[in-house]
């Protein structure tokens, strides 16, 4: 701890010597200014396509979340849950899927756990981000693997050139974030430092008499750097350190849920490192991209051995991009390698590498019709190569837009499902999805926009547990491709209406058809009807935020034989600005009484959180 302190105040102490050299006639470095078409760590927007939903994170935009997952549940197409039980990794649901089917990417390289696939959003600070988009089904194969869901991407944030933030959380614990940059005739350099730590709650249920709270602990330090090499080629490097320290209860061998446990404590350090060049050309742009990251989890309990584990990975990815700029289209052709070497000590080691090529066509037949298409191909060595890709066209006529798409996606079996002793198998083939979508919008004189949309997912060999005698699986049971699914959903959309300094926007969505096609059965976790309503309101210097949701029913297990009950939730922020200061004060999950904890701090419940921003 006593290095920890000694580390943070150097970082804050350069953070001080950094804003006051920091003069107003220094040159604003903002992406506006630069050349080239967004940062080499981004592909260009306008051939990929944009989002089907982006928010900001930042308190300026009316909210006040603490975590990463709370931000994700104010999209109305999202729900957070915890297949496991309390205590567990939690679990992005997204259109119509959950878990190892929804991928979360960050700067090029996926957050999903290599070991089960599914994306650990346990300990991610929300204030190193800019915005949070969500890509639906069929335009969701961009990233490859765990994308058969949807796509969530955290877009990382430049430090400001001088920023303090404190907050609380509203259960006895704080946060405080200091960043500061300078900006010199071409270039840009950053850092931002933060601290978290709650006294937290227990993962155990409090009527089974555990009251004892598990703390969550959090260090993060991120340094990012921007500059222009020449009149036309730039550079973006990040890199950041990360360290977590959960308490948490240990597991009941017989029920599997969590018990009371005085002894049991996950560590969690991450390294990563990014740097993209971008060269423009005639027509067009080279980019070059190196990301690197490497995670250790340790789950370590003072009394119970069988209750400890220790897990390693290590994931680097390059990739050379070639862009081509014409008037009636834009083309993107990408070549990549991602390594990833894993570790679960005692168990197995593996080293997987996957070498990608990825081209995209955004094709504009005249100003109101243009359609984008992305093809992806992938081959794991020793393994099945896998196409995936998507088409989507669109349509203007007057106020309306008619878009209609078509996509497939895949997801390989995790590292678990593989090579885990008595259960995995080496020969599993990858899940497969097609989707089907078509959305109708109307365009109002006052910015508001309706829209109606319809989707159909097909999703085949899907990956279960069946029996077996075979002596390899001692346990009885093996990971098996066993069943096929399908979701129909209905979605409808108030985009941005604006009257009296109000905005009001909200949607509402109909899971018609979801069930397992051998079966009959319907996956679990996935509520058959959600909605949510965003107001804000202007009021001079304060803006108030009131959002709400509601989520209906939904099977907790794969048998169907328990449901959870209908939901809803109501939130209020009033954020007060003024010249440099943000003050926000909210009353977040008013009808929420349960707290749940997972890896992390995630899901606090009801509660008060204040925050302060200052800006120099």
């Amino acid at each position: 701890m006593l290095k920890k302190a000694l580390f943070s105040c150097i970082f804050f102490s350069l953070f001080l010597v950094l804003s006051a050299r920091a003069d107003d006639s220094a040159r604003v470095f903002v992406l506006d200014d630069l050349i080239v078409t967004s940062s080499p760590l981004l592909y260009p927007v306008e051939i990929t396509g944009t989002p089907d939903r982006s928010k900001k994170t930042d308190v300026g935009a009316g909210h006040n979340f603490t975590t990463v997952s709370e931000f994700l549940e104010s999209f109305g197409e999202i729900t957070v849950r915890i297949p496991g039980g309390p205590g567990h990794i939690a679990s992005p649901n997204l259109g119509g899927l959950s878990g190892n089917k929804v991928l979360v990417i960050k700067d090029g390289l996926p957050l999903n756990d290599p070991f089960t696939g599914s994306p650990d959003i346990g300990d991610l600070p929300l204030i190193n981000y800019e915005a949070v988009e969500i890509w639906q089904d069929n335009r969701a194969t961009l990233w490859g693997s765990n994308s058969i869901g949807g796509v969530i991407r955290l877009r990382s944030r430049f430090p400001e050139p001088g920023k303090l933030k404190w907050w609380n959380d509203g259960v006895g614990g704080n946060g405080f974030a200091a960043e500061c940059a300078l900006d010199f005739s071409r270039s840009r350099a950053g850092i931002r430092i933060g601290h978290f730590f709650t006294p937290g709650w227990s993962a155990a249920s409090s009527q089974r008499g555990n009251t004892e709270r598990d703390s969550f602990e959090l260090d993060d330090y991120a340094f990012a750097f921007r500059s222009e090499l020449g009149s036309d080629f730039e550079m973006d490097l990040l890199a950041g350190y990360k360290e977590s320290l959960t308490e948490l209860d240990g597991f009941d061998f017989v029920s599997g849920l969590a018990a009371d446990s005085l002894t049991f404590r996950q560590k969690k350090i991450e390294s990563n490192f990014n740097l993209g060049l971008s060269k423009i050309v005639k027509g067009g742009e080279w980019r070059f991209n190196h990301a690197f990251v490497h995670r250790n989890y340790t789950g370590i309990d003072e009394i119970n051995i069988f209750n400890e584990y220790g897990l390693e990975v290590s994931q680097q990815r390059q990739s050379i991009s070639r862009t081509i700029n014409a008037d009636r289209y834009d083309l993107l052709a990408e070549v990549s390698r991602m390594e990833t070497r894993a570790m679960n000590h005692g168990f197995f080691t593996i080293r997987d590498i996957e070498h990608s090529a990825v081209t995209a066509l955004d094709y504009r037949f005249e100003p109101d019709l243009q359609t984008n298409l992305v093809y992806r191909y992938d081959k794991i060595d020793g393994g099945n190569a896998v196409s995936s890709g998507n088409i989507n066209v669109s349509k203007k006529i007057e106020r309306f837009e008619i878009a209609m798409g078509w996509g497939r996606a895949f997801r390989r079996p995790s590292l678990n499902e593989r090579f885990y002793p008595a259960y995995g198998d080496p020969e599993l083939s990858a899940e497969f999805s097609t989707s089907n979508r078509i959305k109708i919008s109307y365009s109002f004189a006052n910015d508001a926009r309706l829209a109606c949309s319809f989707s159909r997912f097909k999703i085949s060999d899907l990956i279960g547990t069946t029996s077996t005698t075979d002596p390899a699986f001692s346990w009885g049971i093996k990971a098996a491709n066993l069943n096929s699914a399908e979701l129909v959903t209905h979605e409808f959309s108030l985009e941005e209406l604006k009257f009296a300094s109000c905005k009001l926007n909200g949607s509402f969505s109909l899971l018609d058809r979801s069930r397992l096609l051998d079966s009959g059965l319907q996956p679990p976790g996935v509520p058959s009807r959600r909605a949510m309503l965003n107001l804000e309101k202007k009021l001079h210097e304060f803006t108030l935020l009131l959002s709400g949701k509601w989520w209906g029913t939904a099977w907790e297990n794969a048998e169907n034989t328990k449901a959870s009950e209908a939901g809803a939730d109501l939130s209020v922020t009033l954020s007060h600005a003024r010249k440099n200061v943000i003050t926000s004060l909210s009353l977040l999950n008013l009808l929420n009484e349960e707290k749940e904890r997972l890896l992390g701090y995630t899901r606090p419940g009801r509660r008060a959180v204040l925050s302060v921003e200052l800006k120099f």
